[in-house]
């Protein structure tokens, strides 16, 4: 079986807190459309799911595409006299969302997607849609050069990714409510001789955030934001930023450790004892960013070497249109939650799963494994808002109908990381707050109850199979919508017989 994560993401109040739909500023429409390219490439050779690419970090490794993702945001055009415009980027319900700043004025985030699902590694982590382009309106001008910052900005690094509009709703993107989002997704199938790594990965986020209400949903203030400024000559219209593996992984070496986790190196058991793994200060490096020598020292900065400018001549594509509401199906989980839908108040009705029932949606609905929280919350049209919700499938990913539980509760410690200890002793100090059957269709689901609040306690979840054997132990995060990450390839796996996950 796959290692995979179980995530519970926390169901709180949509966009109206932290994202707002496109905003038209006085004479915007008006303005030239320009369009920036992005391609991602391995020693400039295209990136592709399904290919292998040789000669990689110190190791000479081969590695092959599982994930490729990040974020940017803070878009300008540069003119000549080194003078910077903001390059003001609509919202299209996919891949660019606007959001409010403090001082008033809009910002706005953009999620560049390189993997797509036509390979089996990429089927596991990519997504059915990429994305190489920015696009955006500025006033006319000789534009040369190109700024950007990777990564979510803070103003909406620490929301409810479940019930965020694109991209912040992106699966597998979000982390837990102190770290935010992860600003970039770069997982890779690493191998070195006869050594194979099935997931190589370089996971950033904010660092050191500590919430200043001491609620859980924030807001918050990071000592480390750990965002990686860009700035690059261009010339628009005929030329394109490029991420390269390549210089990205140079100063790496892929057979030591299992890469980065924000800033923790990741060791990998098929290492030799003793050897200290690769990862984190390399891969920050190549993005422009030094990583403190000791806790809770401050991030500084380096020329970043993973970016560049090539020549283009193809075509970006255009930005998708925003669907209207009408347009919509309540069967069908694509263009939800929506903003502009009317919730009657019929749909809010108490609910949960019980065992062996069948009211939710069986294997050949379109919803099922979707993300629950599209549709069962104040944007959607699914009956009751759900707090905590999934599907869980059998070991080899058929539904899951042999019945079981849930667990939702606190913990004053989760052990994840060093020697294996047995799952029953993984959470020290468990108590228990909610516990909710698996239905004949390998789901769960409920609505609000007293004992569960996301934005004042931190959860973690316990599975347990029909015959009551606890299977997996999972950590927290900032969301009760656990198919917000675990669809499309990283579904949640009840493991077989005596095997347990962590």
């Amino acid at each position: 079986m796959q290692s995979l994560r179980f995530i519970f993401p926390v169901l709180g109040l949509l966009s109206a807190l932290v994202v707002v739909s496109c905003v038209e500023e006085e004479g915007l429409s008006d303005l030239p459309l320009y369009t920036i390219p992005f391609v991602a490439n391995v020693h400039g050779v295209a990136l592709e799911c399904g290919q292998t690419y040789d000669g990689v970090g110190a190791s000479s490794s081969t590695i092959e595409a599982r994930d490729v993702r990040f974020y940017v945001h803070d878009v300008q055009l540069v003119t000549a006299d080194g003078e910077a415009v903001d390059l003001s980027l609509d919202s299209d319900n996919a891949f660019q969302l606007q959001y409010p700043r403090a001082d008033g004025s809009t910002g706005a985030v953009v999620l560049l997607d390189f993997t797509d699902m036509s390979s089996d590694w990429c089927s596991e982590r990519g997504t059915g849609a990429t994305r190489g382009f920015v696009s955006g309106r500025a006033p006319e001008g000789d534009y040369t050069g190109v700024r950007f910052t990777v990564g979510v900005p803070e103003e909406v690094n620490h929301v409810d990714g479940a019930v965020s509009e694109a991209p912040l709703n992106a699966y597998g993107m979000q982390w837990t409510w102190a770290s935010g989002y992860r600003h970039m997704k770069v997982d890779v199938v690493a191998t070195t001789g006869d050594k194979v790594k099935e997931s190589y990965s370089f996971h950033p986020g904010a660092q050191g955030c500590e919430s200043s209400t001491g609620d859980v949903a924030g807001p918050y203030d990071c000592t480390m934001p750990l965002h990686a400024p860009v700035d690059l000559e261009l010339a628009v219209g005929s030329q394109a930023v490029e991420f390269d593996l390549g210089r990205f992984y140079a100063g790496d070496d892929l057979n030591r450790g299992r890469g980065c986790m924000f800033v923790r190196n990741l060791d990998d058991p098929q290492d030799e004892e003793g050897v200290e793994a690769n990862g984190c200060d390399e891969m920050f490096a190549s993005i422009g960013i030094t990583l403190p020598s000791e806790e809770g020292g401050s991030a500084g900065t380096t020329p970043q070497t993973a970016f560049r400018v090539i020549d283009f001549s193809g075509t970006p594509g255009s930005a998708p249109e925003y669907p209207d509401v009408e347009s919509l199906s309540a069967g069908d989980p694509t263009g939800w939650p929506h903003p502009d839908y009317e919730r009657s108040a019929d749909l809010d009705i108490e609910t949960a799963s019980v065992a062996a029932g069948e009211d939710s949606h069986a294997p050949d609905d379109l919803r099922y494994g979707s993300n629950c929280m599209k549709c069962h919350q104040s944007n959607g049209p699914g009956k009751g808002q759900y707090v905590a919700a999934g599907t869980i499938y059998d070991s080899e990913g058929a539904p899951w109908v042999e019945g079981g539980t849930i667990e939702l509760g606190t913990a004053d410690e989760a052990i994840r990381f060093g020697p294996p200890v047995p799952l029953e002793e993984k959470l020290v100090g468990w108590e228990m707050k909610l516990a909710l059957p698996i239905d004949a269709h390998g789901q769960w689901y409920t609505t609000a109850v007293p004992d569960i609040d996301y934005h004042v306690e931190n959860y973690y979840a316990r599975v347990l199979d029909g015959a009551g054997n606890l299977k997996m132990v999972m950590a927290i995060a900032p969301q009760g919508a656990c198919n917000h990450c675990h669809s499309t390839g990283f579904e949640i796996l009840m493991p077989a017989g005596e095997e347990a996950g962590q």
